[in-house]
């Protein structure tokens, strides 16, 4: 417990320098499921995980752009940083994601169906609940 602690504590630490990664990568989190998290910072090296989704896999160019745009929000923010690490992981769930469109959601008076929320709830409560698979794929450095 007290080693997750120190990871977390880490993470914020290393976000801190970088406290809108999230937003200036949000592109690639919508249309392509990937993202990269801060992981630690020791000894001038800034480590960084970024997770790939399926779509990016299928296209080793695609990928290769994914890995070096998401790599470059994280490069030159640490102050002092000599080197930036990338764990490289292919990210998934169990269960699919979904999409479901508004006009499905709402009748013609505009408010929510229930059964359509009801079932909406029970799709987003298995993908809570929903396994994760991570498979890693490499490292890299810049």
């Amino acid at each position: 417990m007290r080693e997750l602690d120190e990871m977390e504590r880490e993470r914020s630490e290393l976000a801190a320098f970088n406290p809108d990664y999230a937003r200036k990568e949000k592109f690639f989190r919508m249309c392509a499921g990937c993202s990269s998290a801060p992981l630690r910072y020791r000894d001038g090296v800034v480590e960084i995980e970024i997770r790939l989704s399926e779509r990016t896999l299928s296209d080793e160019t695609k990928r290769e752009n994914v890995i070096r745009q998401l790599a470059a929000k994280w490069e030159g923010v640490v102050p002092g940083a000599r080197m930036l690490k990338a764990h490289i992981y292919w990210t998934g769930r169990t269960e699919p994601g979904f999409n479901i469109p508004t006009t499905e959601i709402f009748d013609k008076s505009a408010k929510p169906k229930d059964e359509v929320v009801r079932n909406l709830r029970q799709q987003l409560e298995s993908l809570r609940d929903a396994n994760r698979v991570d498979i890693k794929l490499g490292e890299r450095i810049w």
